[in-house]
Formats: C-alpha cells, structure tokens, sequence
C-alpha cells in the first residue's frame, strides 16, 4: 500500500511539546525530519529535491491538529515566507503559536534549521474539519 502524502507527513514528525500559556493559548514545539523516501521530494525537483512549501504548511496543521485533538481544514496562511529550502533528511524544528478563537484556530509558525536559521514562517487560521 502506498501512503499518500498527507499520510506520510505524520511519520516525519516526533518530539511534540506543548506548553499552555494563559488566555488559552498554546506554544507547540516539534521536531522533524522528512527522509529521502518521503513521497513529497517526487518530483520537485528532479536531482535536487526539496520539500514543496505546501507541505510545510500541511505539516504545521497536522501538529495543531496532534496538539488539539481536532481535525482541522486552513481557512488562510499569511506573510508566508519560505527563505530555505528543506533537503531530504534534514532536522528542522518547528515552533507554532496557537489562539484559539471563537471560530478559528490561528496563529503563528517558524520553521529553523537546527543552526537557528528560519526557513519559514507565516501566520494561519484553521477552522474545524466538517465531515
């Protein structure tokens, strides 16, 4: 069987720590490594993958998603910056600030390098997954 990439996204990522702050809001800490074999470097690009921003948001969601116990859908992604590329088998950490509101989960994102470099960051707003 072959996973989809959604699917394979969790795999890559251990170490979640979250620490709750007061008002409600939440400061999530994760670990991640996407190996060679991760599905995502298919094709982009070829002899010199790296992994598509699309999946470095979907990869933050899935982490809000673990933190919260809630399916969630992106309602928006702002002030996106990918400033590095992310290699096959690189450890990145990624550092998210969650605020609950009454009909979003938004927030903040940094992706660094395990030499403290940002790859990304952006803000977010997810909402519930409505089946």
């Amino acid at each position: 069987m072959t996973l989809t990439i959604e699917d394979a996204i969790p795999s890559c990522i251990s170490a979640v720590e979250i620490a709750p702050v007061p008002e409600g809001r939440k400061e999530i800490a994760a670990e991640c490594m996407f190996p060679a074999t991760f599905p995502g470097f298919q094709g982009h690009f070829p002899n010199k993958p790296l992994l598509p921003g699309i999946i470095q948001l979907a990869s933050v969601r899935i982490i809000v998603e673990q933190a919260t116990g809630t399916n969630l859908t992106a309602k928006s992604y702002t002030g996106t910056k990918f400033k590095l590329p992310i290699e096959p088998g690189q450890q990145v950490a990624i550092h998210i600030s969650i605020e609950p509101s009454p009909h979003a989960i938004q927030g903040k994102f940094k992706i660094r390098s395990t030499a403290k470099k940002i790859i990304s960051s952006g803000s977010f707003a997810f909402s519930a997954h409505q089946e």
